[in-house]
């Protein structure tokens, strides 16, 4: 019989690593608002909390929140197997997108949760891990002190689930400013309003999130109601594990761009740019964004990515398994224009088992 040892990870140094992930705030936030999803909220508020080194930012929803056992497996890292069947609306796969993504901006994160008129709460705190002589996984119980009043907001609803971040050392840094704080809050509704929008659409829209109160307005970079974006048929390709669907979008000329297009929510432009100053703004925004990007589908699909590189759509070979789906160059005379395409990728894909796609959740 195979010899073999138990070799468990140093907790302090697992978890120091897997801050490096390569979270934004932003992302960080889409990832803690994927389990609020497959909670079954209808509302997830945000809200940030500007006091120097003492920032905070939390966020409550309104789903079926969890009972102590439930949240004991959410706060432990990779307590479900990728490969088990989750449901349609579960954009979550390995396990680790809560704690993962919480930890990349701060040191301690707090989830407390309600159900059944019962609140539990438990932490993960990486000063206190460190300081422990041995190393181990420690998960701590109840709020740190100091925390309990961001917990009471809970206590006033009958179920839900609040996460807590603080020690925000990868925001807060050396010259960070109230200034920098409010920036931020901009970029991550930005950030939101696209990768969410199909949740936040319509006269009633499956989910609401407000940062400090300001409900969020849906942007979606298609333009599809747009008189003058021009899209494709969808074209379907059966790979190995499922169906995939493709579907192009040419965006207005820059000539066709006006003030409706920006969506202004609250007196603000949406979208990528929304602290332009000129109407203009918007398609520059579209030609620099470079790469991919993910978008949450409300209609029974775990992932929408965006594809784009400046006006020139970039072949995804690289993603797919296929290896067959290729788009056409635009003319670089013609930048003025824009090309994004929508892939509605089945949740096989986020699985791990084929193509390796980026996924958050859990």
């Amino acid at each position: 019989m195979t010899r073999s040892r138990h070799a468990p990870p140093k907790a302090s140094a697992m978890l120091e690593a897997l801050r490096g992930l390569g979270y934004s705030t932003a992302t960080a936030l889409a990832d803690v608002i994927d389990n609020s999803i497959a909670a079954r909220a209808a509302t997830v508020h945000l809200h940030f909390v500007w006091a120097e080194s003492a920032s905070a930012i939390h966020i409550l929803d309104d789903g079926v929140g969890m009972d102590a056992s439930g949240l004991d497996r959410a706060m432990r890292l990779g307590e479900r197997n990728p490969l088990d069947t989750r449901a349609a609306d579960d954009l979550g796969r390995f396990g680790l997108g809560l704690k993962t993504a919480s930890l990349s901006q701060c040191r301690r994160l707090t989830v407390a949760s309600r159900r059944g008129g019962q609140t539990h709460c438990l932490r993960w705190d990486l000063d206190e891990i460190a300081r422990r002589s041995d190393d181990g996984w420690y998960l701590l119980e109840e709020a740190a002190e100091g925390s309990v009043e961001y917990l009471r907001i809970l206590d006033e609803q009958p179920q839900g689930t609040l996460v807590l971040w603080e020690i925000l050392d990868r925001i807060i840094t050396q010259g960070f400013s109230e200034q920098n704080f409010l920036d931020l809050m901009d970029r991550v509704e930005q950030h939101l309003s696209m990768v969410f929008h199909r949740y936040l659409e319509g006269s009633r829209p499956r989910l609401r999130i407000l940062i400090n109160d300001r409900p969020i307005r849906p942007w979606d970079p298609f333009l599809i109601d747009h008189p003058a974006t021009w899209s494709s048929p969808v074209q379907r390709y059966r790979s190995a594990a499922a169906l995939i669907e493709v579907q192009g979008h040419v965006l207005p000329h820059l000539i066709g761009w006006s003030q409706e297009l920006t969506n202004q929510p609250a007196g603000r432009k949406a979208g990528p740019c929304n602290r332009a100053s000129t109407s203009t703004a918007m398609p520059g925004c579209w030609s620099q964004a470079a790469g991919w990007d993910w978008a949450r589908d409300a209609v029974g699909h775990a992932r929408k990515p965006i594809g784009w590189r400046g006006s020139a759509l970039t072949s995804p070979t690289a993603l797919m398994p296929t290896g067959k789906l290729t788009f056409a160059s635009r003319q670089p005379a013609r930048r003025s224009r824009c090309v994004n395409s929508c892939l509605i990728l089945p949740r096989i894909f986020a699985s791990g088992r084929d193509g390796s796609l980026p996924t958050g959740g859990g």
